[in-house]
């Protein structure tokens, strides 16, 4: 049946907000002095699916911040909204915004939004991959050393980390030149060599530094006095005889017995062998 429209009496037709009531064929009849003539019918119909007016965009947001997906879509019914992460539904996720507080390596992924009118899966739009930066993480701590004067030392760093991570040794704080990989290896170790050493780990969402390690010399066959058995009057005056007996070992120079008064210079080394001894007793 043919119906005409009220008021509807123009060349052209706008029909605003188009909804399944107004679904149909339409004609225009155009009339004059001489008669009627009526168009060919043009037909209006509903599209099934929801057309999104707003796209949901990747995002890359620091570790523990708040990322936000957004999508809105149009339709002639009532639309309903579901998110997935990974292609699994995410319970709960039925608006048109998708919050994700605290973002962790676990939230890492594809976020896709479907929309749907009338049980109908419709549209759905495919999100490429969000990136989330973490700085690196250590694993393996570099572990501190006590080695013999000479001998060979190996320090050895690991870390985790979500994009490429550089390296960087330090000793006592300044950067050791060349020393950018993994594992630093020294040769010949000597007292100079003596100190704290860290790595510097870098990715592009930061550095983290490890815990010191200590390089130092072992001391379990240090030298030790044993035996300081004579102490008296020497000759006239205020001469005084000691005898000091060392058995050797790491760092052993000895000790000389030797004769000395208050008023002789050559106390002090007496006071520095005795000294030297205590601190490796």
């Amino acid at each position: 049946m043919v119906v005409a429209i009220p008021n509807a009496t123009t060349t052209t037709l706008t029909v605003v907000t188009a909804q399944a009531l107004n679904v149909g064929s339409y004609t225009l009849v155009a009339t004059n002095i001489a008669g009627s003539t009526t168009s060919n019918p043009a037909t209006l119909t509903l599209s099934l699916s929801p057309n999104f007016t707003t796209q949901p965009t990747s995002q890359s947001v620091p570790p523990g911040t708040i990322a936000a997906f957004t999508a809105n879509a149009t339709s002639a019914t009532p639309i309903t909204y579901q998110w997935r992460k990974d292609g699994v539904v995410i319970p709960g996720a039925t608006s048109s915004t998708l919050v994700v507080n605290n973002v962790q390596a676990v939230n890492l992924g594809n976020y896709t939004v479907v929309a749907t009118k009338r049980s109908w899966l419709d549209y759905q739009r495919q999100l490429p991959r969000s990136h989330f930066w973490f700085p690196p993480g250590f694993t393996t701590q570099p572990a501190s050393q006590n080695v013999t004067p000479g001998t060979n030392v190996t320090f050895t760093g690991a870390v985790t980390g979500t994009v490429s991570t550089t390296y960087q040794w330090q000793k006592d704080g300044v950067a050791i030149p060349g020393a950018t990989s993994a594992t630093l290896t020294l040769n010949n170790v000597q007292a100079v060599n003596l100190g704290s050493y860290t790595m510097v780990a870098t990715n592009t969402a930061g550095s983290t530094t490890s815990s010191a390690a200590v390089l130092g010399f072992t001391l379990s066959n240090a030298g030790h006095l044993i035996n300081l058995s004579i102490r008296s009057n020497a000759g006239t005056g205020a001469q005084v005889l000691i005898v000091g007996v060392v058995i050797g070992g790491l760092n052993t120079t000895g000790c000389e017995t030797r004769a000395y008064s208050r008023s002789r210079p050559d106390i002090g080394d007496l006071r520095k062998c005795r000294d030297f001894l205590r601190t490796q007793a």
